[in-house]
């Protein structure tokens, strides 16, 4: 998938239990960040990560996310770690 927006291009999204990851590269300055849409608390954050952690933040973008990045508990049931 290649949508573009302003300068951004998106390389990959993924979506799983409300949530939604993309992982976006920008030619002017080569940069990259990761944006992540809760569907059910209707929230969106991104965060930049260097080129050599882009494929891992975009599997594990809580890792990466700041302390206050705020998500919805997961709707079946899954028990989480904390």
């Amino acid at each position: 998938m290649s949508v573009q927006r302003d300068s951004w291009t998106e390389l990959a999204s993924r979506e799983a239990d409300g949530l939604l990851v993309s992982l976006f590269w920008s030619s002017e300055g080569d940069g990259v960040k990761v944006a992540v849409a809760d569907m059910r608390l209707r929230t969106r954050w991104e965060f930049a990560v260097a080129p050599d952690c882009a494929l891992d933040a975009f599997h594990h973008p809580f890792l990466y996310a700041g302390p206050d990045v705020r998500v919805a508990l997961p709707s079946r049931g899954e028990e989480v770690a904390v």
